[in-house]
């Protein structure tokens, strides 16, 4: 009896050892998959970040070609306003070019008489 009492504390020693030394493994496993958890999460919200500023920045260009893109058709839109304005201004001289030539021929006929 005394040895069987003696043969289970041992047994329990054992076991309680056992135990402890796998707790630590496990608490040191655990230990190592946090750091190696907030090192990969640190990295992915870097690139988060990284990824967001890109996004701000392509929306930026965006808007400024879109800007740009309407800057230039209000510009096309005066230039063939202006265009449309100096044909009808040189057809206006071209007839009163032509009427006074016309005039300069008569004139120019009447002195022959």
């Amino acid at each position: 009896s005394v040895n069987l009492v003696s043969e289970l504390r041992r047994e329990l020693e054992e076991t309680k050892e056992s135990f402890e030394s796998q707790k630590s493994e496990l608490q040191q496993a655990l230990e190592e998959s946090k750091k190696s958890f907030e090192s990969q999460n640190s990295k992915l919200q870097q690139e988060l970040e990284e990824s967001k500023q890109k996004l701000e920045e392509a929306q930026l260009s965006v808007n400024l070609v879109s800007e740009l893109r309407r800057e230039l058709e209000e510009t096309k839109e005066s230039f063939e306003s202006q265009k449309s304005k100096l044909e009808q201004e040189l057809e206006e001289h071209r007839q009163k070019l032509e009427e006074a030539q016309s005039s300069a021929a008569l004139v120019s006929e009447l002195k022959r008489e």
